[in-house]
């Protein structure tokens, strides 16, 4: 299986995938498939009235899926569609709602089936939300939707519910009950017996099954009188056929397992479970929530699908960002938030319905990754979900991962040290640009503060056509434009070394600028002229101007300190983006400045937080790319509470003016306020 895997699925080799509820990775032989077809000129080429080549390879497909779910062509018909809520869609507009009928839908769904209460609204039909079987029943025609297993938590449905509820039509009454099967999370592990429990319509997702774009609807053949407006709609014929080759990959490595491929993810779920489940931090307090808190150990009753949340070693949420950091400095793949599944996800973490829309319009209004955090509880999970690709070593290594960052080992004091001089002053004069550290002398040894923090820093922006400013983030080309102040001149320069200069102390006489609102606010400025904002767009090969930006209020100032950086290996200064480097003596000492009054260069300022590390510390500042250091090693050794923490951030408690001019000098010492 080892060298079959690493043959078909080479990608998996350079990190650990574990979302296979969100997409199943691509075999090579899909690949070579669709690299055979797309240089192929008589694909879809037929003579004579024969088929193409293309519809010959998708009957094929067709017929084979079929016999996947123990049914033939004469018992259901087969629709592709570009994805599975466009096939949900489809289904919804053409299903005869109407008064007396019922769109009864089980509350542990995605949002692509609670997409179709809307439609079913329009016409006179009830919508009734239900947490388990439904009790009652319309008059007319009837639509019973619900997972065969939960996206959010792997909990499997009973199939029993589809052949009961189909059993209360009373077509001679003018009764239908129809039942639309879900089965995107089942289908890729699990075994459909459509003969045994034929529902009408049964929808899955080819992108979870074997890794290509698409989404199928299957129709019972006696229930197309019911929709006279389906019909197959235009779809990605080529990435159609592509999954026909992923149902072969996936058919011999079952072979090799010598079980089911339900029997095996089963196990590496529930091994994964139970070793994380009772991890603790060094005080007891356990590291892990899962949902639910007992996992069945039957598999016809729980999935391949892990979900959970982190504990802090004080019982406090770990909020998703810093662990989707972590994640991706170490190649690891899982995913996190509500899994559009909010019914599965709130009845699992214990929400009641009135708090729902206040943590959405919070989820809304957040800046942060994923706002997994409100009023001190989680709305949403970490999932780790399986496939058959996965091996017992990925399983060690996630593991492994998860203990190493997450749960806390006893903490060693430190004592801090009582002076930390400074060593280095930098300046970043163009948001998300390079920065210069700045060359003193013994003549001239500091650097003019005013009223906005260092004399020339986070003066300039660039935005994009929508005013939206660009960062590092949005537009990683910026990581690798340097810039430079001298004789009051600003000179950016790209990396293919073009270079364009603006004076520095003068206001551009452009139009006014208001950037679309970042983190709740809006930042403004003036806009270059055109000789200057062309310069940018030729450069960046997107629309894009240059900002004098118009502030009032004083920066943040980013300090690191010298032993940390050794300790983590920060090699290239920019990765981190300083203001000031101090001179310590033992890493992490300085988190102890928390909270606390610091004076330097005769100036008084405040430790306001512990910087995050985030993932745009991986951007390489030389070259095209990422690289994993400094943030994995952050990662691993300066985590506190669960999320990666390097530098600190200070404020000034002053303001620079005439009367009262403030600089900062190289060499003085921090120290804290008595």
């Amino acid at each position: 299986m080892q060298s079959e895997l690493a043959i078909e699925f080479p990608q998996l080799a350079t990190g650990v995938f574990a979302d296979y509820g969100g997409s199943s990775p691509i075999s090579q032989s899909q690949v070579a498939k669709i690299e055979e077809y797309a240089t192929d000129l008589s694909l879809f080429y037929n003579i004579g009235g024969k088929k193409s080549k293309a519809q010959q390879e998708i009957d094929a497909f067709k017929h084979e899926l079929l016999q996947l779910f123990h049914v033939d062509e004469n018992q259901y018909e087969i629709f592709f569609y570009n994805n599975t809520s466009a096939a949900i869609r489809a289904l919804a507009y053409s299903f005869p709602f109407g008064a007396g009928g019922k769109f009864i839908e089980h509350a542990d769904t995605h949002n692509s089936i609670l997409g179709i209460r809307k439609i079913a609204l329009a016409r006179g039909a009830e919508v009734q939300p239900v947490g388990s079987y439904p009790k009652t029943i319309g008059k007319t025609h009837n639509l019973f939707a619900y997972s065969l297993e939960s996206n959010f938590s792997g909990r499997k449905y009973p199939l029993d519910w589809c052949n009961q509820f189909i059993s209360q039509s009373k077509p001679e009454e003018g009764l239908f009950c129809h039942v639309l099967l879900d089965a995107a999370a089942y289908v890729p592990t699990c075994d459909l017996d459509l003969s045994k429990y034929p529902a009408q319509y049964v929808v899955f997702s080819l992108l979870k099954m074997f890794g290509s774009p698409g989404g199928v609807l299957l129709v019972r053949k006696e229930a197309m009188a019911f929709l006279p407006g389906l019909t197959q709609l235009p779809f990605d014929e080529i990435s159609v056929i592509a999954a026909r080759s992923g149902l072969e990959v996936r058919k011999s490595i079952e072979k090799t397992l010598g079980k089911p491929i339900s029997k095996y993810v089963f196990e590496l779920a529930n091994n994964f479970a139970s070793r994380i489940k009772d991890l603790k931090h060094y005080n007891g307090k356990p590291a892990f929530e899962l949902y639910p808190a007992e996992r069945s150990t039957n598999p016809s009753e729980q999935g391949g699908i892990v979900a959970f949340n982190l504990r802090n070693v004080y019982g406090g949420p770990v909020p998703h960002d810093g662990i989707f950091t972590c994640a991706t400095a170490n190649n690891i793949f899982v995913r996190f938030g509500v899994h559009c599944n909010p019914g599965g996800t709130y009845m699992a973490l214990g929400w009641k319905p009135a708090d729902i829309y206040k943590a959405t319009r919070a989820h809304e209004a957040s800046c942060s990754l994923t706002a997994s955090i409100m009023e001190g509880r989680h709305v949403g999970s970490v999932r780790v979900s399986f496939g058959y690709q996965l091996t017992q070593n990925d399983i060690d290594r996630l593991v492994e991962f998860f203990e190493s960052h997450f749960v806390e080992k006893e903490p060693v004091d430190i004592e801090i040290s009582e002076k930390f001089p400074l060593k280095s002053i930098y300046i970043h004069p163009v948001k998300g640009c390079q920065g210069f550290e700045v060359k003193l002398t013994p003549e001239n040894p500091k650097w003019k503060l005013v009223a906005t923090g260092l004399q020339y820093d986070s003066c300039w922006a660039i935005a994009d056509e929508l005013s939206t400013l660009l960062d590092r983030t949005r537009c990683p080309l910026l990581a690798r434009f340097t810039t430079e102040i001298s004789d009051n001149t600003l000179k950016i320069t790209s990396p293919d070394g073009r270079s364009i200069s603006v004076p520095a102390n003068e206001a551009p006489k452009g139009t006014d600028f208001t950037s679309s609102t970042v983190c709740h606010e809006k930042i403004s400025g003036v806009i270059y002229g055109p000789e200057v904002n062309e310069w940018f767009t030729e450069v960046l090969g997107r629309k894009a101007i240059l900002v004098k930006v118009s502030q009032r209020e004083m920066n943040v100032f980013r300090c690191f300190f010298t032993e940390s950086m050794k300790i983590v290996s920060v090699k290239e200064i920019e990765q981190i983006v300083p203001h000031f480097i101090f001179e310590s003596h033992k890493p992490f000492e300085e988190d102890k400045l928390l909270g606390k009054d610091v004076l330097f260069s005769n100036c008084e300022f405040y430790v306001q937080r512990r910087i995050p590390a985030t993932t745009e510390m991986m951007i390489d500042c030389q070259k095209p790319g990422e690289l994993p250091e400094p943030l994995k090693s952050i990662c691993l050794l300066h985590s506190p509470a669960g999320g990666p923490i390097f530098g600190l951030e200070i404020i000034g408690k002053f303001r620079p003016s005439r009367k009262n001019p403030k600089e900062i000098e190289l060499g003085s010492e921090l120290v804290i306020k008595k």
